[in-house]
């Protein structure tokens, strides 16, 4: 018997006990799946810049300064407690917390 391993899924060329009828139906799925969340990724433009989200100062002084490939949080207190929606950092950008030495920041996602 052929087999060979894709990801978590086996799939075989041939099999005398009907499993490779089942594994490829599960290699199908999961090709689905793929296929379905890289599209919606794409229509969303996450894979093209990916960057923290709904960000919400709950306590202390901050300011958030949203650029094209780039967040800024400026810290005016010496402790400050953010809550963001999502907190991703994709390849190209950044995020900068400009603060002093004896300064704190939370960060809740």
């Amino acid at each position: 018997m052929a087999i060979s391993t894709i990801g978590p899924f086996l799939a075989s060329s041939k099999s005398n006990d009907g499993h490779g009828a089942v594994a490829r139906r599960r290699l199908s799925s999961a090709l689905r799946l793929t296929t379905a969340l890289t599209a919606a990724m794409l229509a969303t433009g996450a894979a093209a810049s990916e960057l923290p989200t709904g960000g919400t100062v709950v306590d202390g002084v901050a300011d958030i300064v949203y650029g094209d490939n780039s967040v800024t949080i400026h810290q005016g207190s010496d402790r400050v407690i953010i809550e963001w929606d999502t907190f991703n950092v994709g390849e190209g950008s950044r995020v900068d917390f400009i603060q002093e030495d004896f300064m704190a920041a939370l960060n809740r996602v």
